[in-house]
């Protein structure tokens, strides 16, 4: 009678084995946000699209199955630049899944419809399941802001063990080189896009930096030898403003500068150096190759475009 009550004693005091797993039931919604600037007719069709979680994801009885701030991925489906007699510019892309704490993989569907400005100014929000995203824009191209938030659903159930939350991952930084004889070539194109002239004044800011891989960094000197390339093949072509005169004025305006720059900073900037236009744009790794997107933008009007070429490292 004595052994029976010990073992019992000991099985109690032990409890469980496993901790209890948890159900993230379809359609919970999901608020994301948005961690690259899109633009209708810029990319291809399948080309990753980046998110990050903008709220913790909590099971029924609040446990935590996902952080805020973990990357979220989809993908381009259609990309097309706006046509003549103001045919419409399109951009549909998808949110397709997401990580749980313990690394499960949790599949998301969502849907959401804008319009630009151009004739009638409508903006056109549909949530359909099993859709992407779809940003419908009648005359004009269409440019989706990094910070953009979408509500998204998750597409079927799926089962979490909340107990295995993976540890956070060590920061690594890397490297790789982008040939001098790109950045060159591309310093030519948007020059002919731009339609710059001896008589522009051109300032460049940093380069942003998107690792292929979540949890790295690319090392800061592959923006500035980038930079130093483009400034090669502009010289000659156009003046070329103080680039530590830039640095001190974004440091004075708190603009990062490890950020591609937006509208607002880039006329602020280059209005205070004098710059006719602002040179800014994203170098994306992606694995064999680097997609570099280099924006010129016009301070007195705030017009801007673009170039981009994929380069093989």
């Amino acid at each position: 009678m004595k052994w029976f009550a010990l073992v019992v004693l000991v099985l109690v005091v032990m409890g469980p084995c496993n901790a209890e797993l948890v159900k993230l039931a379809e359609r919970t919604s999901v608020r994301v946000v948005l961690s690259e600037n899109l633009r209708s007719g810029q990319g291809k069709a399948k080309d990753e699209v980046r998110y990050e979680l903008a709220e913790d994801i909590y099971g029924p009885n609040r446990e935590l199955l996902a952080r805020k701030g973990a990357p979220a991925f989809g993908h381009i489906i259609r990309t097309k630049k706006r046509g003549v007699f103001g045919r419409s510019g399109k951009l549909e892309f998808s949110c397709d899944y997401t990580n749980a704490i313990d690394g499960t993989k949790i599949m998301l569907r969502g849907s959401d419809a804008k319009s630009g400005k151009g004739n009638g100014g409508a903006v056109i929000a549909t949530t359909l399941l099993l859709t992407p995203l779809a940003l419908l824009v009648s005359g004009r191209d269409v440019e989706v802001k990094k910070g953009t938030e979408y509500v998204v659903y998750v597409d079927q159930d799926v089962v979490i063990d909340p107990a295995k939350d993976s540890a956070t991952p060590t920061i690594s930084t890397y490297t790789f080189a982008i040939k001098p004889s790109a950045m060159i070539d591309l310093a030519k194109q948007i020059v002919n896009t731009a339609k710059l002239t001896g008589e522009s004044t051109v300032v460049m800011s940093w380069f942003e930096l998107v690792p292929e891989k979540t949890g790295a960094t690319v090392d800061p000197i592959v923006s500035r030898n980038a930079c130093d390339d483009l400034a090669r093949g502009l010289s000659g072509v156009v003046k070329m403003a103080d680039k530590s005169e830039f640095t001190r004025i974004a440091t004075g305006l708190q603009v990062d500068v490890s950020r591609e720059m937006d509208l607002a900073a880039a006329k602020a900037i280059g209005a205070t150096v004098k710059a006719s236009h602002v040179l800014t744009g994203v170098i994306s790794d992606r694995g064999a190759f680097v997609v570099v997107t280099l924006r010129a933008i016009e301070v007195v009007t705030g017009s801007m475009v673009e170039v981009t070429a994929e380069v093989q490292k």
